[in-house]
């Protein structure tokens, strides 16, 4: 994944909060829209059309975030559903995306190239621009809370502990300088700081921190999901129930099934099989 596109993608959600001022499905929409009018696909899928926006933006977010996204475009009836995927009906908004970009990439370069310049200048490190985006992404992982709260209430950035030549005590040191020395340019930074929690609250990359709270809940798969499971509604509902189950492991909940529902699962599977190729059967119902 291109760390430099993921940055600037970041800002740029930050760019359309202040443009759109509207709910975070919206802030999702300009990136869905762009990849469905460069890849112009005959059908379109939630699962597909998540990659797509991975490779183009370096954006991971789940199929089931996109799959909201494209059931809002097919309500403004841009696009229209059969059969489990959908297809374009009309022509697409536009966005006007590139210069949405621009301008984000302008607050990401300004930050970037004042960063490589500090390392170098007063640690005599050389970092490439790729390690220097990859670096300011894993401190604001770590720290974006405390400088977002530093350029709201100005309390004290974060300190961080470590040998001096550590990258991120480096970093830590020169967001500080930042802070104290040029306002402007510290601004550009809060741009990408809320970005990626605006980023985190959207896409929800980082759900460790939320695991205590689900630690002694158990989740009951339902009929559906067990049968999306077993593939029997197509590839793109099967990747979609495992992402869900990945999501609820990584919060540290447990997943388990009823015995009624694995004798109603059984019971479906079986009755259709018996009657699949019988043109006055009906679908079991087990909604």
């Amino acid at each position: 994944m291109n760390i430099s596109a993921t940055l600037t993608s970041l800002a740029m959600l930050k760019v359309d909060m202040d443009v759109l001022h509207k709910d975070y499905l919206d802030y999702l929409v300009p990136f869905v829209v762009h990849v469905l009018k460069k890849k112009k696909p005959s059908v379109i899928d939630d699962r597909t059309t998540s990659e797509w926006i991975r490779d183009t933006f370096g954006l991971v977010i789940p199929a089931t975030a996109v799959h909201l996204v494209l059931k809002r475009l097919a309500k403004k009836k841009f696009l229209e559903k059969s059969e489990g995927v959908y297809n374009v009906v009309r022509k697409l908004p536009e966005y006007h995306i590139e210069v949405r970009q621009a301008e984000a990439k302008r607050h990401i370069d300004r930050v970037l190239n004042a960063l490589m310049k500090f390392a170098q200048e007063e640690y005599s490190l050389n970092w490439t621009l790729e390690e220097t985006n990859e670096l300011m992404l894993a401190f604001l992982a770590q720290f974006s809370v405390d400088c977002l709260r530093t350029y709201t209430r100005g309390t004290a950035l974060p300190e961080v502990k470590s040998a001096k030549k550590s990258n991120w005590y480096i970093i830590n040191v020169f967001v500080k300088h930042v802070y104290l020395e040029d306002l402007p340019l510290f601004e550009s930074l809060i741009v990408i700081v809320k970005a990626h929690m605006l980023a985190n609250a959207l896409i929800c990359p980082d759900l460790d921190s939320f695991s205590i709270r689900f630690k002694k809940v158990t989740f009951y798969l339902d009929t559906p999901i067990v049968l999306n499971l077993l593939a029997l509604h197509g590839e793109n509902e099967r990747q979609t129930s495992f992402e869900l189950i990945e999501i609820v492991r990584n919060l540290g909940g447990k997943i388990e099934i009823f015995q009624h529902t694995t004798d109603e699962v059984h019971k479906v599977v079986k009755g259709t099989a018996e009657y699949i190729e019988n043109p006055e059967a009906r679908p079991t119902s087990y909604l």
